[in-house]
């Protein structure tokens, strides 16, 4: 598989929410799948991704695959995830190792793959499985997936910006520091200038539900949707879009100069301890093939 520009540009559009098509027991079916044979690794975050074999991946999308709204890509990999902690900013595109090659389902490699050059990278869609420690209402207590109006051609990156690559080093990744040189584009494939690059980012968006992340590493990006993390919803998004996740609105608690309950208000504004969700991926024929 390839980055084909032409083709991604063309096929960009606005993320979108699919709500409440996911029934109890299909995602209890869904989250089951990854223990079936998926292939585990964890990072220094905290994180445990399953990696799915295709079987298993190709069944998780059979059950789902009604329900996708507008996507008529070709499914060409996903994995399951566990994460303690919100994600930072990043794309979910694919790796550069797995350029030019039929990217393997969950970065398992496989035997005698072949060329795959007549495809680029197309929508991502991401459903949430369950959330762990949840309260009441889920709508507010779950975090959300925080979708940015930028989208950029290039593999699988992080945005760091401010920040020492170093700090960086345990993610899959590779990582942006200096997003002055970065080409953005909008939902409808349009340039966007880059002189918006080094545009602040929402000061009072980043005190609601983005204060665990470094307020540099926002900079130049703006909102486009903040979707609730709440189990039988289906998110659609674009290979290329910039996103994160994010944790709930800040506990208005007065803190304590008792360290151990500082810290513990602090975790009670997450009101989840650990969540589980599904990244299926979906790319489409270079235009002309």
């Amino acid at each position: 598989m390839k980055l084909d520009k032409d083709t991604l540009l063309s096929n960009l559009a606005p993320s979108e929410l699919i709500e409440n098509v996911i029934k109890p027991d299909e995602l209890e079916a869904l989250w089951k799948l990854a223990f079936t044979g998926g292939m585990p690794r964890k990072n220094a975050y905290g994180n445990i991704f399953i990696a799915g074999r295709e079987s298993i991946i190709k069944k998780a999308y059979e059950i789902v695959k009604d329900r996708l709204g507008s996507i008529h890509g070709e499914l060409f990999g996903g994995n399951y995830f566990i994460t303690a902690q919100p994600y930072g900013v990043h794309i979910d595109s694919f790796s550069k190792e797995n350029s030019n090659l039929n990217s393997p389902f969950g970065g398992i490699k496989k035997k005698n793959i072949i060329n795959d050059n007549d495809y680029t990278v197309y929508r991502n869609v991401v459903i949430p499985l369950w959330v762990g420690g949840m309260k009441e209402n889920q709508n507010t207590n779950a975090g959300k997936l925080v979708l940015m109006k930028q989208r950029l051609v290039d593999y699988s990156c992080d945005l760091i910006g401010g920040e020492n690559i170093e700090n960086y080093k345990e993610s899959f990744y590779k990582g942006h520091t200096d997003y002055s040189i970065l080409q953005y584009y909008d939902a409808y494939g349009k340039q966007i200038n880059k002189n918006l690059n080094s545009v602040k980012f929402d000061k009072e968006l980043y005190e609601e539900c983005l204060y665990h992340l470094p307020y540099t590493r926002l900079t130049g990006l703006t909102v486009e949707n903040a979707f609730d993390w709440l189990p039988g919803n289906i998110m659609v998004l674009d290979g290329i879009q910039v996103h994160c996740s994010s944790l709930n609105k800040k506990n208005t608690t007065p803190e304590s100069h008792d360290s151990i309950h500082t810290e513990y208000n602090r975790m009670r504004t997450l009101s989840w301890i650990n969540k589980m969700g599904l990244l299926l991926k979906f790319k489409v024929k270079v235009n002309g093939k």
